[in-house]
């Protein structure tokens, strides 16, 4: 009886143990994304994801920057001008590192100290982004179209300053670890850093710094748009029954409409709603960058911001186009880009 009781409380400690390791994927330096979105396609490593110029270097030394007392109860910490400001309650509990980027595209990255810790101990030397809020990262124009061509799930461009974007990398799995079990307190302590990480963390960057506030859409609408107008490898078709129906138009330069379709707006997706009725112009595109090479697109006359995406196996998508002007209707640059196409 006693033999059985030692083995007993042998198999509970060895249990005990295995549960308080931290159970994640070890990061590969770059900012990590755990997984596409629910039914989209991770970009190549040549297009959606920051590439080697974009991305975080490993590195585990703390920021060689300027920290000073800021408005607002704010830590300022200053890199190459820019200007990073953490709330003075979450100062102590977070670790920020000064990224190895000779480019100085990537400036910071913030992970909470408290899993950076943990972390170390559950595995020395070796990094697997424990504890990785976001980091805050840089990049031109052109870069940001080409990211924009693909799914950017863990990507937020969130201000500008001319030509420049300046971009949140954020994992989509969460980091937290403890060695030992992770408590209520723990969780409590994560979800307030997050919640600053990711909503007052960009407006006061924004702010500080004095950018322009930006933001930008990641649907299926925006990433088959932002291929006509800035990819490669990308075909497509219209059809208007103003003009007949099908559209013979080989070689048309469809990027001007495109880029104005996307400038300014917002698409959401309105899964309970259905598609208003009557006439509507066709999108047909093709190009190897979803889950589907090609799809389409219906802009409602009825409703001209109104827009019907239509899968090969006839699955349906409504969006709703929000363009910041208050003016631009989808439809009608749809219209003008088929009488274009029609006159060539």
């Amino acid at each position: 009886m006693k033999k059985s009781l030692i083995l007993l409380l042998a198999l509970i400690l060895v249990l005990s143990l295995s549960l308080s390791a931290c159970t994640k994927t070890p990061a590969d330096g770059a900012p990590a994304d755990g997984g596409a979105a629910s039914g989209e396609q991770a970009a190549p490593d040549s297009a959606a994801a920051p590439d080697k110029d974009d991305e975080p270097a490993d590195s585990t030394e703390p920021a060689d920057v300027g920290g000073e007392d800021g408005a607002d109860g704010m830590t300022v910490l200053e890199r190459d001008g820019f200007k990073l400001p953490i709330p003075a309650e979450y100062a102590d509990l977070v670790t920020v590192v000064k990224e190895e980027d000779p480019n100085g595209i990537v400036l910071f990255s913030v992970s909470e100290t408290a899993s950076v810790e943990a972390g170390e101990l559950q595995h020395p030397g070796e990094d697997w982004g424990d504890g990785w809020l976001f980091s805050l990262g840089r990049v031109s124009e052109g870069r940001l179209h080409e990211m924009q061509c693909y799914d950017m799930s863990g990507t937020t461009p969130f201000a500008k300053d001319g030509g420049t974007y300046y971009v949140l990398y954020r994992p989509t799995d969460v980091r937290i670890c403890r060695d030992g079990d992770i408590t209520d307190e723990d969780m409590q302590q994560w979800s307030a850093l997050c919640d600053w990480a990711y909503v007052r963390a960009p407006e006061d960057m924004t702010r500080e710094n004095g950018l322009t506030a930006y933001s930008c859409s990641n649907t299926d609408v925006d990433i088959y748009l932002s291929n006509i107008a800035y990819g490669e490898d990308v075909t497509y078709s219209l059809a208007s029954l103003d003009f007949g129906g099908d559209i013979e138009a080989p070689g048309f330069d469809g990027a001007p409409y495109a880029k104005r379709l996307l400038d300014g707006v917002v698409f959401e997706p309105l899964y309970d709603t259905e598609a208003p009725d009557g006439e509507y112009i066709v999108l047909n595109v093709t190009a190897d960058v979803m889950y589907s090479d090609s799809v389409r697109f219906d802009f409602f006359s009825a409703d001209g911001n109104c827009i019907r995406e239509v899968f090969p196996d006839g699955y349906e998508v409504i969006y709703r186009a929000t363009y910041a002007d208050g003016k631009t209707v989808a439809r009608d640059i749809m219209a003008e880009w088929c009488a274009a196409a029609a006159a060539k």
